[in-house]
């Protein structure tokens, strides 16, 4: 039941915070475009690589958080013809 209800779009923010605190079911808030922006930057440094990579892949993800998790996830060939053609969206993480 608890799956279900991390996956839930209307969910409300308090509660996928705290569903965050089992693996399993972290993995789904990761992924639910209605895990709020905090917690899907706290996410990104989870221990979990399934955790991290359902980050790198919720459309609320925000630019910053993508970029750091790139490095990691991203293996795709129009990636860095994409980069290329908004170089004013990159920014320096250094």
């Amino acid at each position: 039941m608890s799956e279900d209800k991390a996956s839930n779009a209307a969910i409300s923010a308090e509660r996928l915070e705290e569903l965050r605190a089992d693996l399993a079911l972290r993995i789904i808030v990761a992924s639910n475009p209605a895990t709020p922006v905090h917690l899907l930057e706290i996410l990104a440094q989870d221990q979990d690589a399934q955790v991290r990579q359902n980050v790198a892949g919720n459309p609320n993800t925000p630019w910053q958080v993508l970029e750091h998790l790139a490095a990691e996830f991203l293996h795709n060939p129009i990636a860095l013809p994409q980069i290329l053609a908004h170089l004013e969206q990159v920014t320096d993480q250094g």
